[in-house]
């Protein structure tokens, strides 16, 4: 009775489409979040500081002091047209330093009438100077910059910058665009970019400045049709064996991979190799392994000995993992859509496992959820169907999220959509 529940419910689920996508938060910095910097921890703090390696420039300029501001709190903005770009960029940062902890919402204020004064500059503005504007947002609101008008109308005024933009500033254009995540009109941004992007260029680009393509076509969902840029992916896995101590970099270089389904068994066999010889599972986050699974599952290459490193020692991560809450993004925690890609990636390998130690594991990770109100019944859902798949009879968590209350919503949401 409960499967037959179980998989009219998946069935439904498989059609739903969300119409807002959640965005994970890197850094809070407004209106009562709490203060993250974006740092070298997580990768999009790493490519972040990598295109600002030549763009910061609180220490070039003569800083406007915090008279500039407490005028811009009292909303008097006529000064604001004497200043040059520089000068602009640099009230971003001295209203971060000199009023976030004071007042959060004279910071908001400050924020609002900076982007309009950005807006009427943009025009006549050169790429590096754009870049550098966006720069100074991305320093004070990196996740919220995407909700400023001088970002949209920025990136919307690509085919300018296309025509009079160096190599670099492509690149950063790139990694700006690919904050929006999955939507058409990034996607057409994107492609507008990447048509510029030829051989002899790619022969140029350094590890970081792929990595940075590969991340925003990945999430943005953009397909790449430029061959030489997936061979050049390709190629640098294979020929960069250091990568594989390196999981950030390597993982988002294997997504593209996976989504453009590039992956060869040569590949696989160099990576599966890897890993053994230079013993690089201890680098390995479970989202990585996942990942890797993943990559695996979807060219159907069956590699037992890696599998039975990758899924034990997966397992052991589930069964320690300490879940807190979502509101707060922590790098170095599994995600509820990172567990449902790995059970979905070894069950369609069909890998040997053992049921009742996994079994164990998951109930554990999802009670801590279920506990913390951490959970979408979607997804959970999907959970239980690749847990029965591999053996495992995981009665209590069915009553548990099979009840009337949950049926009826997800119910309700295939109705309206």
């Amino acid at each position: 009775m409960y499967i037959n529940c179980l998989v009219s419910i998946i069935k439904k689920t498989k059609l739903i489409k969300y119409d807002q996508l959640i965005t994970r938060n890197y850094s809070k910095t407004l209106l009562g979040d709490k203060v993250t910097p974006l740092e070298e921890n997580t990768l999009l703090g790493r490519m972040l500081m990598y295109i600002n390696n030549t763009n910061d420039c609180r220490n070039s300029v003569e800083i406007v002091g915090t008279s500039a501001i407490e005028n811009l709190t009292q909303f008097k903005t006529n000064d604001l047209y004497k200043l040059n770009v520089d000068q602009i960029a640099n009230l971003f940062y001295t209203a971060n330093i000199s009023i976030l902890s004071h007042n959060k919402q004279h910071l908001r204020k400050i924020l609002d009438m900076l982007d309009v004064e950005c807006c009427l500059r943009l025009t006549k503005m050169e790429p590096n100077n754009i870049l550098k504007l966006l720069s100074a947002f991305m320093h004070v609101v990196p996740n919220r910059i995407t909700e400023y008008k001088f970002y949209n109308y920025a990136t919307d005024d690509i085919d300018r910058c296309l025509k009079v933009c160096s190599k670099k500033e492509l690149i950063k254009f790139i990694f700006y665009i690919g904050l929006q995540k999955k939507g058409k009109k990034a996607q057409v941004l994107l492609r507008k970019c990447l048509r510029t992007v030829n051989k002899q260029y790619l022969e140029n680009l350094t590890l970081e400045d792929l990595c940075i393509i590969c991340n925003s076509t990945y999430r943005t969902n953009t397909k790449i049709t430029n061959l030489h840029l997936l061979e050049k992916v390709k190629q640098t896995l294979n020929e960069n064996l250091s990568l594989l101590k390196d999981p950030a970099l390597l993982i988002t270089l294997v997504k593209t991979i996976k989504h453009n389904n590039y992956q060869d068994e040569d590949l696989l066999t160099t990576i599966s190799c890897t890993i053994f010889f230079n013993k690089t599972l201890q680098y390995y986050t479970f989202t990585a392994i996942c990942h890797l699974l993943s990559l695996y599952a979807r060219y159907l290459y069956y590699d037992e000995e890696l599998f039975n490193l990758f899924i034990p020692h997966s397992i052991r991560l589930l069964q320690d993992a300490v879940i807190k809450s979502h509101r707060a993004h922590l790098t170095e925690q599994m995600r509820t859509k990172d567990i449902k890609m790995f059970l979905s990636s070894i069950s369609k390998l069909n890998c040997t496992v053992d049921s009742e130690a996994l079994q164990k594991a998951i109930m554990s990770n999802l009670y801590q959820r279920i506990s913390l109100k951490d959970f979408e019944i979607d997804l959970l859902v999907e959970i239980i169907l690749y847990l029965w798949m591999l053996k495992c009879r995981p009665y209590d968590l069915l009553t548990l999220i099979l009840t009337p209350e949950n049926v009826a919503s997800i119910d309700s949401k295939y109705t309206q959509t």
